[in-house]
């Protein structure tokens, strides 16, 4: 993870902890040591910086439950041994291509049929969907979203 990443992380963090409705807007968890490392190393390092949490529509798992939702991708072309699922966009799962470590997001129902749309890597999607103004081109009316409102009051977006 970039410095600039983790500086934009740790002010989310900040600021959120002022919010009355901090709740209501998102949740972040502070990062961990203890990682299981049967995971792809570029979100095992994102947990290091902050162990998960819920950031508007998008939950990203805590390195407690992420291998409780493995069951996402046993169904995906190439299974376990291709993808691992990171978290959710609005209960869709959200996962990591094992040989490039890009990020994709797939529909339910469709994983068979046509490739998810791809985010790039880790950092790019953290960055630019989950903390900047991308967040608003894979969640409907996010204009009106808590989260979207608070990451312009804070000016990240």
């Amino acid at each position: 993870m970039n410095d600039e990443l983790r500086t934009k992380i740790e002010k989310v963090y900040f600021e959120l902890q002022k919010e009355a409705c901090a709740p209501i807007i998102g949740k972040l968890n502070e990062g961990i040591n203890s990682i299981n490392k049967s995971m792809p190393k570029s979100y095992s390092n994102f947990l290091n910086v902050c162990n998960g949490g819920r950031f508007g529509s998008i939950d990203l798992w805590s390195n407690e439950l992420i291998f409780d939702n493995q069951y996402r991708v046993t169904e995906m072309v190439g299974g376990n041994g291709n993808w691992f699922c990171i978290g959710q966009v609005l209960y869709e799962p959200l996962v990591v291509k094992l040989d490039t470590e890009d990020i994709y997001l797939f529909y339910q129902g469709y994983e068979n049929e046509i490739e998810g749309k791809c985010f790039g890597n880790l950092d790019t999607f953290l960055n630019d969907y989950v903390f900047g103004k991308k967040y608003a081109e894979i969640i409907p009316d996010a204009e009106e979203e808590e989260w979207y409102i608070f990451l312009n009051k804070i000016n990240l977006i």
